[in-house]
């Protein structure tokens, strides 16, 4: 079963490269115009590779995935809204 697992976690990696590691980094990468997140790709597929994970027994990190997951939502709150672009943080 954790073979299975296993692999499903590596398609997840695979098909959204931004779910792998502790998520920091991404965000961080995000808000300063480096990277690009698919926010709903994210938020969906973080949630479901996070249940899988904890399920089979492995540990997230104490914060990072759900750093990226409210990160991801508000991108998403925030393209509905038109809000398209962040000044002044960094």
């Amino acid at each position: 079963m954790l073979i299975i697992i296993g692999f499903v976690l590596g398609k997840i990696v695979e098909k959204e490269p931004m779910t792998a590691g502790s998520g920091i980094p991404q965000v961080e990468g995000t808000l300063s115009g480096h990277l690009k997140m698919s926010w709903l790709r994210v938020v969906v597929l973080k949630f479901f590779g996070g249940i899988l994970a904890i399920g089979s027994g492995l540990s997230l990190g104490r914060e990072g995935p759900s750093i990226q997951i409210g990160a991801a939502v508000a991108q998403g709150i925030s393209r509905t809204l038109g809000r398209l672009k962040m000044s002044g943080l960094l």
